[in-house]
């Protein structure tokens, strides 16, 4: 985990981020930062993890004829990644 986060931190955290906010917090090594690229890795993590596994159930299980039901205003399964997407920061610090 620590060569991830060192990874993830030095190419990734550090040009697109760190490098636009002047604030002792950001600098290298803190706690808060750790924690920051600690939460990053974990909420990117997931949300890859979720919509991997939520496609290849959409591919494989869910019965598609479903979706061409006229009292169905909208596909069920696009308010639900969207929901899950929305709820993840939320209960991320939970």
């Amino acid at each position: 985990m620590d060569d991830v986060l060192y990874a993830t931190d030095r190419f990734l955290l550090e040009p697109y981020l760190y490098s636009f906010i002047d604030s002792p917090l950001v600098q290298e090594p803190t706690l808060p930062r750790n924690i920051f690229g600690v939460w990053f890795i974990l909420s990117i993590g997931g949300i890859l993890m979720y919509i991997s596994f939520a496609a290849l159930s959409y591919l494989f299980i869910f019965d598609k004829s479903a979706e061409k039901d006229p009292l169905v205003p909208y596909p069920p399964h696009i308010f639900t990644i969207l929901h899950f997407l929305f709820f993840l920061f939320i209960f991320d610090f939970y």
